[in-house]
Protein backbone atom coordinates (compact mmCIF):
# COMPACT_ATOMS: atom_id res chain seq x y z
CA UNK A 1 0.00 0.00 0.00
CA UNK A 2 2.98 2.34 0.47
CA UNK A 3 4.24 1.40 -3.04
CA UNK A 4 7.31 -0.39 -1.66
CA UNK A 5 6.87 -3.04 -4.34
CA UNK A 6 10.46 -4.19 -4.57
CA UNK A 7 10.52 -4.89 -0.82
CA UNK A 8 7.17 -6.71 -1.06
CA UNK A 9 8.46 -8.88 -3.91
CA UNK A 10 11.62 -9.62 -1.92
CA UNK A 11 9.43 -10.85 0.94
CA UNK A 12 7.45 -12.93 -1.52
CA UNK A 13 10.63 -14.60 -2.80
CA UNK A 14 11.83 -15.14 0.78
CA UNK A 15 8.54 -16.89 1.59
CA UNK A 16 9.03 -19.25 -1.34
CA UNK A 17 12.65 -20.03 -0.41
CA UNK A 18 11.65 -20.57 3.22
CA UNK A 19 9.11 -23.21 2.25
CA UNK A 20 6.11 -21.18 3.40
CA UNK A 21 3.02 -22.55 1.67
CA UNK A 22 1.57 -19.81 -0.55
CA UNK A 23 -2.14 -19.45 -1.16
CA UNK A 24 -4.45 -17.57 -3.54
CA UNK A 25 -4.43 -14.46 -1.33
CA UNK A 26 -0.62 -14.24 -1.49
CA UNK A 27 -0.58 -14.49 -5.27
CA UNK A 28 -3.47 -12.07 -5.73
CA UNK A 29 -1.57 -9.53 -3.62
CA UNK A 30 1.61 -9.68 -5.71
CA UNK A 31 -0.35 -9.80 -9.00
CA UNK A 32 -2.24 -6.69 -7.83
CA UNK A 33 1.14 -4.97 -7.27
CA UNK A 34 2.16 -5.69 -10.86
CA UNK A 35 -1.20 -4.41 -12.08
CA UNK A 36 -0.82 -1.19 -10.07
CA UNK A 37 2.60 -0.77 -11.70
CA UNK A 38 0.98 -1.36 -15.16
CA UNK A 39 3.26 -4.35 -15.61
CA UNK A 40 1.07 -6.79 -17.54
CA UNK A 41 4.03 -9.09 -18.27
CA UNK A 42 4.84 -9.37 -14.56
CA UNK A 43 1.19 -10.12 -13.78
CA UNK A 44 1.16 -12.84 -16.46
CA UNK A 45 4.36 -14.43 -15.13
CA UNK A 46 3.02 -14.53 -11.55
CA UNK A 47 -0.28 -16.02 -12.71
CA UNK A 48 1.54 -18.85 -14.46
CA UNK A 49 3.77 -19.30 -11.40
CA UNK A 50 0.60 -19.69 -9.31
CA UNK A 51 -0.67 -22.38 -11.69
CA UNK A 52 2.68 -24.19 -11.44
CA UNK A 53 2.15 -24.21 -7.67
CA UNK A 54 -1.21 -25.97 -8.34
CA UNK A 55 -3.21 -23.09 -6.86
CA UNK A 56 -6.55 -22.63 -8.60
CA UNK A 57 -7.09 -19.07 -9.78
CA UNK A 58 -10.24 -17.28 -8.69
CA UNK A 59 -12.14 -14.53 -10.50
CA UNK A 60 -10.07 -11.87 -8.69
CA UNK A 61 -6.81 -13.25 -10.12
CA UNK A 62 -8.26 -13.28 -13.64
CA UNK A 63 -9.67 -9.78 -13.24
CA UNK A 64 -6.28 -8.49 -12.10
CA UNK A 65 -4.69 -9.89 -15.28
CA UNK A 66 -7.45 -8.33 -17.39
CA UNK A 67 -6.95 -4.98 -15.65
CA UNK A 68 -3.20 -5.04 -16.27
CA UNK A 69 -3.81 -5.60 -20.00
CA UNK A 70 -6.66 -3.06 -20.09
CA UNK A 71 -4.46 -0.26 -18.75
CA UNK A 72 -2.19 -0.77 -21.73
CA UNK A 73 -5.11 -0.84 -24.19
CA UNK A 74 -4.51 -4.51 -25.10
CA UNK A 75 -8.15 -5.37 -25.64
CA UNK A 76 -7.63 -8.54 -27.70
CA UNK A 77 -5.35 -10.09 -25.09
CA UNK A 78 -7.78 -9.08 -22.34
CA UNK A 79 -10.63 -10.80 -24.22
CA UNK A 80 -8.50 -13.96 -24.50
CA UNK A 81 -8.09 -13.96 -20.69
CA UNK A 82 -11.87 -13.59 -20.27
CA UNK A 83 -12.38 -16.61 -22.51
CA UNK A 84 -9.78 -18.53 -20.50
CA UNK A 85 -11.59 -17.58 -17.28
CA UNK A 86 -14.97 -18.72 -18.63
CA UNK A 87 -13.42 -22.01 -19.80
CA UNK A 88 -12.21 -22.52 -16.22
CA UNK A 89 -15.83 -22.37 -15.05
CA UNK A 90 -15.65 -18.86 -13.62
CA UNK A 91 -18.27 -16.29 -14.54
CA UNK A 92 -17.46 -12.70 -15.55
CA UNK A 93 -18.57 -10.10 -13.01
CA UNK A 94 -18.96 -6.33 -13.10
CA UNK A 95 -15.24 -5.75 -12.59
CA UNK A 96 -14.42 -8.01 -15.55
CA UNK A 97 -16.59 -5.93 -17.83
CA UNK A 98 -15.36 -2.65 -16.34
CA UNK A 99 -11.76 -3.62 -17.09
CA UNK A 100 -12.68 -4.65 -20.66
CA UNK A 101 -14.40 -1.31 -21.13
CA UNK A 102 -11.25 0.42 -19.87
CA UNK A 103 -9.26 -1.50 -22.50
CA UNK A 104 -11.61 -0.19 -25.21
CA UNK A 105 -11.29 3.33 -23.80
CA UNK A 106 -7.48 3.21 -23.78
CA UNK A 107 -7.42 1.91 -27.36
CA UNK A 108 -10.15 4.41 -28.43
CA UNK A 109 -12.20 1.49 -29.76
CA UNK A 110 -15.60 3.01 -29.02
CA UNK A 111 -17.67 0.66 -31.19
CA UNK A 112 -16.16 -2.32 -29.39
CA UNK A 113 -16.79 -0.57 -26.07
CA UNK A 114 -20.51 -0.30 -26.84
CA UNK A 115 -20.54 -4.01 -27.80
CA UNK A 116 -18.94 -4.84 -24.44
CA UNK A 117 -21.63 -2.83 -22.63
CA UNK A 118 -24.36 -4.69 -24.51
CA UNK A 119 -22.75 -8.02 -23.57
CA UNK A 120 -22.62 -6.85 -19.94
CA UNK A 121 -26.35 -6.03 -19.98
CA UNK A 122 -27.25 -9.35 -21.64
CA UNK A 123 -25.20 -11.27 -19.06
CA UNK A 124 -27.43 -9.94 -16.26
CA UNK A 125 -24.54 -8.21 -14.48
CA UNK A 126 -25.83 -5.11 -12.70
CA UNK A 127 -24.27 -1.89 -13.98
CA UNK A 128 -23.28 0.88 -11.59
CA UNK A 129 -23.03 4.62 -12.23
CA UNK A 130 -19.42 4.31 -13.48
CA UNK A 131 -20.40 1.70 -16.08
CA UNK A 132 -23.39 3.72 -17.28
CA UNK A 133 -21.31 6.90 -17.50
CA UNK A 134 -18.64 5.25 -19.63
CA UNK A 135 -21.36 3.84 -21.86
CA UNK A 136 -22.72 7.37 -22.38
CA UNK A 137 -19.22 8.63 -23.14
CA UNK A 138 -18.63 5.93 -25.76
CA UNK A 139 -21.92 6.69 -27.46
CA UNK A 140 -20.95 10.35 -27.62
CA UNK A 141 -17.63 9.46 -29.24
CA UNK A 142 -19.59 7.52 -31.86
CA UNK A 143 -21.75 10.60 -32.47
CA UNK A 144 -24.91 8.80 -31.30
CA UNK A 145 -26.39 11.42 -28.95
CA UNK A 146 -29.85 9.85 -29.01
CA UNK A 147 -28.47 6.53 -27.71
CA UNK A 148 -26.52 8.44 -25.02
CA UNK A 149 -29.71 10.13 -23.81
CA UNK A 150 -31.53 6.78 -23.77
CA UNK A 151 -28.71 5.24 -21.71
CA UNK A 152 -28.93 8.04 -19.14
CA UNK A 153 -32.70 7.49 -18.92
CA UNK A 154 -32.15 3.73 -18.58
CA UNK A 155 -29.69 4.38 -15.74
CA UNK A 156 -32.27 6.39 -13.77
CA UNK A 157 -34.97 3.77 -14.45
CA UNK A 158 -32.59 1.12 -13.06
CA UNK A 159 -32.53 3.05 -9.75
CA UNK A 160 -28.89 4.01 -10.27
CA UNK A 161 -28.38 7.53 -8.95
CA UNK A 162 -26.56 9.89 -11.33
CA UNK A 163 -23.45 11.59 -9.92
CA UNK A 164 -21.63 14.76 -10.95
CA UNK A 165 -19.48 12.89 -13.51
CA UNK A 166 -22.49 11.32 -15.24
CA UNK A 167 -24.24 14.70 -15.44
CA UNK A 168 -21.11 16.36 -16.86
CA UNK A 169 -20.78 13.59 -19.41
CA UNK A 170 -24.40 14.06 -20.48
CA UNK A 171 -23.90 17.84 -20.76
CA UNK A 172 -20.95 17.20 -23.10
CA UNK A 173 -23.20 14.90 -25.17
CA UNK A 174 -25.53 17.86 -25.74
CA UNK A 175 -22.73 19.65 -27.65
CA UNK A 176 -23.17 17.25 -30.60
CA UNK A 177 -26.95 17.71 -30.87
CA UNK A 178 -27.42 19.42 -34.28
CA UNK A 179 -30.11 21.86 -33.13
CA UNK A 180 -30.80 23.14 -29.64
CA UNK A 181 -27.47 22.08 -28.10
CA UNK A 182 -27.41 25.01 -25.66
CA UNK A 183 -31.00 24.48 -24.48
CA UNK A 184 -30.42 20.76 -23.96
CA UNK A 185 -27.15 21.33 -22.06
CA UNK A 186 -28.77 23.98 -19.87
CA UNK A 187 -31.71 21.66 -19.10
CA UNK A 188 -29.35 18.87 -17.98
CA UNK A 189 -27.34 21.38 -15.93
CA UNK A 190 -30.49 22.59 -14.14
CA UNK A 191 -31.53 18.99 -13.46
CA UNK A 192 -28.10 18.41 -11.92
CA UNK A 193 -28.60 21.39 -9.62
CA UNK A 194 -32.11 20.23 -8.62
CA UNK A 195 -30.70 16.82 -7.69
CA UNK A 196 -28.69 18.63 -4.97
CA UNK A 197 -25.36 18.07 -6.68
CA UNK A 198 -23.12 21.13 -6.46
CA UNK A 199 -22.25 22.70 -9.79
CA UNK A 200 -18.49 23.21 -9.52
CA UNK A 201 -16.08 24.84 -11.95
CA UNK A 202 -15.72 21.62 -13.96
CA UNK A 203 -19.50 21.39 -14.46
CA UNK A 204 -19.67 25.02 -15.60
CA UNK A 205 -16.73 24.48 -17.98
CA UNK A 206 -18.57 21.56 -19.57
CA UNK A 207 -21.73 23.69 -19.89
CA UNK A 208 -19.82 26.57 -21.51
CA UNK A 209 -18.21 24.22 -24.05
CA UNK A 210 -21.57 22.63 -24.90
CA UNK A 211 -23.25 26.02 -25.32
CA UNK A 212 -20.35 27.22 -27.49
CA UNK A 213 -21.26 24.51 -30.01
CA UNK A 214 -24.42 26.52 -30.76
CA UNK A 215 -23.34 30.17 -30.42
CA UNK A 216 -20.86 32.26 -28.46
CA UNK A 217 -23.67 34.29 -26.86
CA UNK A 218 -25.00 31.15 -25.16
CA UNK A 219 -21.51 30.33 -23.86
CA UNK A 220 -21.22 33.89 -22.50
CA UNK A 221 -24.61 33.52 -20.78
CA UNK A 222 -23.38 30.34 -19.06
CA UNK A 223 -20.20 32.16 -17.97
CA UNK A 224 -22.26 34.98 -16.43
CA UNK A 225 -24.39 32.42 -14.54
CA UNK A 226 -21.14 31.03 -13.20
CA UNK A 227 -20.15 34.48 -11.92
CA UNK A 228 -23.58 34.98 -10.30
CA UNK A 229 -23.20 31.60 -8.52
CA UNK A 230 -19.80 32.82 -7.25
CA UNK A 231 -17.89 29.94 -8.84
CA UNK A 232 -14.32 31.05 -9.57
CA UNK A 233 -13.28 30.42 -13.20
CA UNK A 234 -10.02 28.65 -14.03
CA UNK A 235 -7.90 28.60 -17.16
CA UNK A 236 -10.10 25.87 -18.68
CA UNK A 237 -13.13 28.19 -18.28
CA UNK A 238 -11.40 31.03 -20.10
CA UNK A 239 -10.13 28.69 -22.83
CA UNK A 240 -13.64 27.37 -23.46
CA UNK A 241 -15.04 30.89 -23.73
CA UNK A 242 -12.16 32.07 -25.93
CA UNK A 243 -12.79 29.11 -28.24
CA UNK A 244 -16.46 30.14 -28.45
CA UNK A 245 -15.46 33.70 -29.46
CA UNK A 246 -12.91 32.30 -31.92
CA UNK A 247 -15.55 30.14 -33.65
CA UNK A 248 -17.76 33.20 -33.96
CA UNK A 249 -14.85 35.32 -35.29
CA UNK A 250 -15.45 37.78 -32.43
CA UNK A 251 -11.96 39.26 -32.17
CA UNK A 252 -13.08 42.17 -29.98
CA UNK A 253 -14.69 39.89 -27.40
CA UNK A 254 -11.70 37.56 -27.59
CA UNK A 255 -9.25 40.42 -26.98
CA UNK A 256 -11.18 41.81 -23.99
CA UNK A 257 -11.42 38.42 -22.31
CA UNK A 258 -7.77 37.60 -23.07
CA UNK A 259 -6.59 40.83 -21.45
CA UNK A 260 -8.89 40.56 -18.42
CA UNK A 261 -7.85 37.02 -17.43
CA UNK A 262 -6.74 36.84 -13.81
CA UNK A 263 -5.32 33.29 -14.06
CA UNK A 264 -2.11 32.11 -15.68
CA UNK A 265 -2.57 31.53 -19.40
CA UNK A 266 -1.51 28.23 -20.99
CA UNK A 267 -0.74 27.27 -24.60
CA UNK A 268 -4.42 26.54 -25.32
CA UNK A 269 -5.29 30.10 -24.25
CA UNK A 270 -2.80 31.53 -26.70
CA UNK A 271 -3.88 29.10 -29.44
CA UNK A 272 -7.51 30.30 -29.23
CA UNK A 273 -6.48 33.97 -29.40
CA UNK A 274 -4.02 33.39 -32.26
CA UNK A 275 -6.67 31.48 -34.20
CA UNK A 276 -9.19 34.28 -33.67
CA UNK A 277 -6.66 36.87 -34.89
CA UNK A 278 -6.04 34.73 -37.97
CA UNK A 279 -9.77 34.49 -38.76
CA UNK A 280 -9.96 38.29 -38.61
CA UNK A 281 -7.01 38.62 -41.01
CA UNK A 282 -4.77 40.03 -38.25
CA UNK A 283 -1.70 37.93 -38.97
CA UNK A 284 0.66 40.41 -37.29
CA UNK A 285 -1.42 40.26 -34.09
CA UNK A 286 -1.17 36.46 -34.27
CA UNK A 287 2.63 36.67 -34.53
CA UNK A 288 2.88 39.24 -31.72
CA UNK A 289 0.71 37.08 -29.46
CA UNK A 290 2.92 34.08 -30.18
CA UNK A 291 6.04 36.06 -29.28
CA UNK A 292 4.34 37.34 -26.12
CA UNK A 293 3.64 33.77 -25.09
CA UNK A 294 7.30 32.85 -25.45
CA UNK A 295 8.30 35.82 -23.30
CA UNK A 296 6.00 34.43 -20.61
CA UNK A 297 8.20 31.32 -20.58
CA UNK A 298 5.75 28.96 -22.31
CA UNK A 299 7.18 26.57 -24.88
CA UNK A 300 5.24 26.23 -28.10
CA UNK A 301 4.35 22.69 -29.12
CA UNK A 302 3.50 21.27 -32.55
CA UNK A 303 -0.19 22.12 -32.23
CA UNK A 304 0.49 25.77 -31.39
CA UNK A 305 2.93 26.19 -34.28
CA UNK A 306 0.29 24.69 -36.59
CA UNK A 307 -2.26 27.17 -35.26
CA UNK A 308 0.11 30.08 -35.94
CA UNK A 309 0.90 28.91 -39.48
CA UNK A 310 -2.81 28.48 -40.21
CA UNK A 311 -3.55 31.98 -38.86
CA UNK A 312 -0.86 33.49 -41.08
CA UNK A 313 -1.96 31.49 -44.14
CA UNK A 314 -5.45 33.02 -43.95
CA UNK A 315 -3.84 36.32 -44.99
CA UNK A 316 -1.86 34.62 -47.81
CA UNK A 317 1.44 35.52 -46.09
CA UNK A 318 3.13 32.41 -47.44
CA UNK A 319 6.69 33.58 -46.82
CA UNK A 320 5.88 34.24 -43.15
CA UNK A 321 4.37 30.75 -42.91
CA UNK A 322 7.56 29.25 -44.36
CA UNK A 323 9.64 31.30 -41.88
CA UNK A 324 7.60 29.93 -38.97
CA UNK A 325 8.23 26.40 -40.27
CA UNK A 326 11.97 27.10 -40.33
CA UNK A 327 11.79 28.49 -36.78
CA UNK A 328 9.93 25.34 -35.74
CA UNK A 329 12.77 23.19 -37.11
CA UNK A 330 15.35 25.40 -35.40
CA UNK A 331 13.57 24.94 -32.04
CA UNK A 332 13.50 21.16 -32.68
CA UNK A 333 9.70 20.99 -32.43
CA UNK A 334 8.45 17.97 -34.34
CA UNK A 335 6.20 18.45 -37.39
CA UNK A 336 3.08 16.48 -38.20
CA UNK A 337 0.88 16.23 -41.29
CA UNK A 338 -1.07 19.34 -40.22
CA UNK A 339 2.16 21.36 -40.27
CA UNK A 340 2.93 20.42 -43.86
CA UNK A 341 -0.68 20.97 -44.93
CA UNK A 342 -0.83 24.43 -43.30
CA UNK A 343 2.37 25.67 -45.01
CA UNK A 344 1.48 24.16 -48.40
CA UNK A 345 -2.00 25.67 -48.18
CA UNK A 346 -0.50 29.10 -47.43
CA UNK A 347 1.63 28.79 -50.58
CA UNK A 348 -1.34 27.51 -52.59
CA UNK A 349 -3.60 30.40 -51.55
CA UNK A 350 -0.87 32.89 -52.52
CA UNK A 351 -0.45 31.03 -55.86
CA UNK A 352 3.17 30.34 -54.97
CA UNK A 353 3.04 26.85 -56.41
CA UNK A 354 6.78 26.22 -56.59
CA UNK A 355 7.05 27.07 -52.89
CA UNK A 356 4.27 24.54 -52.20
CA UNK A 357 6.24 21.86 -54.08
CA UNK A 358 9.44 22.79 -52.22
CA UNK A 359 7.58 22.48 -48.90
CA UNK A 360 6.34 19.03 -49.91
CA UNK A 361 9.85 17.88 -50.78
CA UNK A 362 11.10 19.13 -47.41
CA UNK A 363 8.33 17.25 -45.56
CA UNK A 364 9.36 14.12 -43.64
CA UNK A 365 8.92 11.02 -45.81
CA UNK A 366 6.31 9.49 -43.49
CA UNK A 367 3.85 12.35 -44.20
CA UNK A 368 4.02 12.30 -47.99
CA UNK A 369 1.35 9.63 -48.41
CA UNK A 370 -1.26 11.79 -46.68
CA UNK A 371 -4.20 12.44 -49.01
CA UNK A 372 -4.54 16.18 -48.22
CA UNK A 373 -0.82 16.76 -48.79
CA UNK A 374 -1.00 14.82 -52.07
CA UNK A 375 -3.95 16.95 -53.27
CA UNK A 376 -2.04 20.18 -52.56
CA UNK A 377 0.98 18.81 -54.43
CA UNK A 378 -1.13 17.79 -57.45
CA UNK A 379 -2.82 21.20 -57.49
CA UNK A 380 0.59 22.92 -57.55
CA UNK A 381 1.96 20.61 -60.27
CA UNK A 382 -1.12 21.16 -62.46
CA UNK A 383 -0.98 24.93 -61.95
CA UNK A 384 2.61 24.87 -63.25
CA UNK A 385 1.69 22.59 -66.16
CA UNK A 386 3.82 19.71 -64.91
CA UNK A 387 1.50 17.03 -66.22
CA UNK A 388 3.94 14.12 -66.21
CA UNK A 389 4.92 14.84 -62.60
CA UNK A 390 1.23 14.90 -61.74
CA UNK A 391 0.77 11.42 -63.20
CA UNK A 392 3.81 10.17 -61.29
CA UNK A 393 2.33 11.55 -58.05
CA UNK A 394 -0.97 9.80 -58.79
CA UNK A 395 0.86 6.54 -59.48
CA UNK A 396 2.79 6.41 -56.20
CA UNK A 397 -0.12 7.44 -53.95
CA UNK A 398 -2.66 4.98 -52.49
CA UNK A 399 -5.92 4.75 -54.45
CA UNK A 400 -7.74 7.95 -53.65
CA UNK A 401 -11.03 8.94 -55.26
CA UNK A 402 -10.58 12.63 -54.46
CA UNK A 403 -7.06 12.72 -55.92
CA UNK A 404 -8.19 11.08 -59.18
CA UNK A 405 -11.06 13.58 -59.45
CA UNK A 406 -8.65 16.49 -58.94
CA UNK A 407 -6.32 15.24 -61.68
CA UNK A 408 -9.22 14.62 -64.08
CA UNK A 409 -10.66 18.10 -63.45
CA UNK A 410 -7.30 19.72 -64.28
CA UNK A 411 -6.59 17.52 -67.30
CA UNK A 412 -10.09 18.15 -68.71
CA UNK A 413 -9.24 21.87 -69.08
CA UNK A 414 -6.38 21.04 -71.46
CA UNK A 415 -7.48 19.83 -74.90
CA UNK A 416 -4.18 18.05 -75.57
CA UNK A 417 -4.71 15.99 -72.38
CA UNK A 418 -8.26 14.83 -73.12
CA UNK A 419 -7.19 11.34 -74.19
CA UNK A 420 -5.08 11.01 -71.03
CA UNK A 421 -8.10 12.10 -69.02
CA UNK A 422 -10.33 9.44 -70.60
CA UNK A 423 -7.64 6.83 -70.01
CA UNK A 424 -7.45 7.78 -66.31
CA UNK A 425 -11.22 7.51 -66.03
CA UNK A 426 -11.11 3.96 -67.45
CA UNK A 427 -8.27 3.21 -65.03
CA UNK A 428 -10.50 4.28 -62.14
CA UNK A 429 -13.16 1.89 -63.35
CA UNK A 430 -10.76 -1.04 -63.75
CA UNK A 431 -9.17 -0.46 -60.32
CA UNK A 432 -12.65 0.00 -58.79
CA UNK A 433 -11.79 3.43 -57.41
CA UNK A 434 -14.98 5.21 -56.34
CA UNK A 435 -15.86 7.78 -59.01
CA UNK A 436 -17.07 11.14 -57.69
CA UNK A 437 -19.30 13.72 -59.34
CA UNK A 438 -16.40 15.94 -60.48
CA UNK A 439 -14.80 13.04 -62.32
CA UNK A 440 -18.05 12.23 -64.16
CA UNK A 441 -18.55 15.89 -65.07
CA UNK A 442 -15.01 16.19 -66.44
CA UNK A 443 -15.37 13.16 -68.70
CA UNK A 444 -18.86 14.17 -69.93
CA UNK A 445 -17.49 17.63 -70.76
CA UNK A 446 -14.72 16.08 -72.86
CA UNK A 447 -17.12 13.87 -74.84
CA UNK A 448 -19.46 16.84 -75.32
CA UNK A 449 -16.63 19.00 -76.69
CA UNK A 450 -15.72 16.17 -79.07
CA UNK A 451 -19.35 16.07 -80.23
CA UNK A 452 -19.71 12.47 -79.01
CA UNK A 453 -23.10 12.76 -77.33
CA UNK A 454 -23.76 9.03 -77.12
CA UNK A 455 -20.60 8.51 -75.05
CA UNK A 456 -21.53 11.47 -72.83
CA UNK A 457 -25.01 10.02 -72.24
CA UNK A 458 -23.52 6.61 -71.50
CA UNK A 459 -21.34 8.16 -68.78
CA UNK A 460 -24.37 10.04 -67.42
CA UNK A 461 -26.39 6.82 -67.23
CA UNK A 462 -23.60 4.97 -65.44
CA UNK A 463 -23.35 7.85 -62.99
CA UNK A 464 -27.04 7.57 -62.12
CA UNK A 465 -26.71 3.81 -61.71
CA UNK A 466 -24.02 4.34 -59.04
CA UNK A 467 -26.36 6.70 -57.13
CA UNK A 468 -24.22 9.77 -57.71
CA UNK A 469 -26.58 12.76 -57.61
Amino acid sequence: KSHQWSEAMANFEQMKRGGVRLNIFTYNTVIAMQTADKNSEGAEWLFKEMQRDHIRADVIAYNLRINALAQRGQRERALAVVQEMNNAGLRSNRYTYDFLITACEQAEQFDEGVQTFNAMINSGVRMDVVSFTKHIKFQKERGDWRAALRTFSHMLQSSVRANDVSYRTLISVCSIIPQGAANAATAVFLEMQMSELRADVTAYNTLISACAAEHWTRALRAFRSMQIDDVAPNVVTYNALLSAFEKGAELGMCRRLFRSMNVRKDTLTYAAYINCAGRAGRWQLALDTFEGMRKEGLRADTQLYNTLITAISRSSKWQRAVNVLEEMKKQKVSQDTKTCIAVMRACDQAQEYQAAIDTYEACPERFRQDSSIAELLVNAQCALGRWEETLQTLERMPRNSQLYSLVLSNFATQSHLHDRCLSLFNEMRSKKVKIQLDAYNSVMRIWAEKGKWNQALEIFDSMLQTNVQ
